[in-house]
């Protein structure tokens, strides 16, 4: 398939002061070929590798939040199983863990009390799928009722002698669990807990945590991009869309200001989204709409604008020329094209919040499909990549390419933006 990540040229610049930045920590837990198996995620709050955690609630849903909404298993941990930290809350229930059971041990803090609201918690979880481990473990008889329940057991080496170390493996032996070596400082300690016979091994010798970055999308754009989203989602109950438009007051004002304009010259004067839809239909409503979101979506300069509704427009008047049956479908193929662009962010990170047909993201993602291949011939055209056109054996002439996109140029002047 091809990849769409130079859809627009460098002319324009990303929005970085737009752009927040996420952090999460990661570090290795090795086997005893020391292949890496899993990593442990860690919270962080900047790219330093460290981190001041106040509210451990609060570090972990972070944790848990980035590693869902921004970064994605695959990202953070190459889809190795993830080892990540719970406050007693989510060990209890009170707060529902939304992570995969297959993908995640959830590992319980030395400091959490052992009482019945947290072993009936365990217990819940277990029977959902989740494994659980023991971290920073130094055995005393408390934890006896949570040990049948858990798959690892992460020993906490620094604070134990040799003689503890052993005699610790000796006693855990005895439950169905892995044991990992935690906080390995150097090699002498990890060839001695290697012929302890520890099943897995983490530390600063074997590697320290790596912080990785990603880019979130700033909760005003988030908003923008909820209505674009409810915009082109066919399934949309019919109210339900007049709602979200309706919420939006500076879109809505703008959308009854211009159907109340000199340009339509209705008899009497539309006052609600409802009666605007009922003049001009509702593909014409959610093409107006989309417009405006978009143009609100970044501090771009107008150029910018202009080039995203060209692109719209023609790829609307190829579909035209070429008889199908919906051109406004491409329209919107066009337009949420430059998102990327707009938002300094991958194309793919976007889509998934915007629940679109599988035919416009493969459009948007690969130029794959009849939408994608009209995509691609706008932008080839753009480029003034002749070859490229030609490539694409479309019935259609030159002439008519360039009538598109006069047409194209026209409609777009003839839009509002402000």
């Amino acid at each position: 398939m091809k990849n769409t990540n130079h859809l627009i040229n460098n002319t324009f610049t990303t929005d970085q002061e737009d752009q927040s930045t996420v952090y999460i920590g990661r570090q290795p837990i090795f086997d005893r070929e020391m292949n890496i198996v899993a990593y442990e995620l860690l919270y962080r709050d900047s790219s330093k590798n460290r981190a001041s955690i106040i509210c451990q609630n609060a570090s972990t849903t972070t944790v848990i939040l980035n590693l869902i909404t921004e970064f994605g298993f695959t990202a953070a941990t190459g889809n190795k199983t993830a080892f990540i930290n719970l406050s007693k809350e989510y060990l209890t229930g009170e707060i529902p863990v939304n992570l995969p059971s297959k993908k995640v041990v959830l590992e319980i803090l030395e400091d959490t009390i052992v009482d019945d609201a947290l072993i009936n918690g365990l217990e819940k979880l277990v029977d959902q799928g989740f494994s659980l481990a023991l971290d920073d473990f130094i055995y005393s008889g408390e934890w006896d009722p949570v040990l049948p329940l858990v798959d690892y057991i992460k020993v906490e080496i620094p604070l134990l002698s040799s003689e503890e170390i052993k005699n610790h493996v000796t006693q855990l032996r005895k439950y169905n669990v892995k044991l990992l070596a935690e906080k390995i400082e150097s090699e002498e300690e990890y060839d001695f807990l290697h012929a302890c016979g520890f099943d897995l091994f983490q530390g600063y010798f074997l590697a320290k945590p790596k912080v990785i970055e990603g880019k979130t999308i700033p909760a005003n754009k988030l908003t923008i991009i909820s209505l674009l989203a409810d915009l082109h989602n066919d399934e949309i109950a019919f109210d339900d869309l007049i709602g979200a438009i309706s919420h939006d007051v500076s879109l809505c004002y703008k959308i009854l200001r211009y159907i109340n304009s000199a340009h339509y010259a209705l008899s009497r004067k539309v006052v609600s989204i409802r009666e605007a839809i009922t003049y001009v239909g509702l593909k014409k409503l959610k093409h107006w709409a989309s417009l405006i979101a978009m143009s609100n979506i970044s501090s771009k300069p107008s150029d910018f604008m202009q080039l995203t509704m060209t692109r719209a427009y023609m790829c609307e008047q190829i579909a035209e020329q070429l008889g199908e049956q919906d051109p406004q479908h491409f329209f919107s193929v066009g337009l949420l094209s430059t998102l990327d662009a707009l938002l300094g962010l991958p194309m793919k990170q976007i889509l998934k919040t915007l629940p679109l047909s599988n035919d416009i993201y493969d459009a948007l993602m690969y130029f794959d499909g009849q939408t994608g291949k009209i995509l691609e011939c706008v932008v080839a055209y753009e480029k003034g990549d002749w070859d490229e056109i030609n490539k694409l054996e479309f019935d259609i002439s030159p002439e008519q390419l360039c009538d598109s996109f006069f047409n194209a140029i026209r409609a777009t002047n003839n839009s509002i933006l402000d």
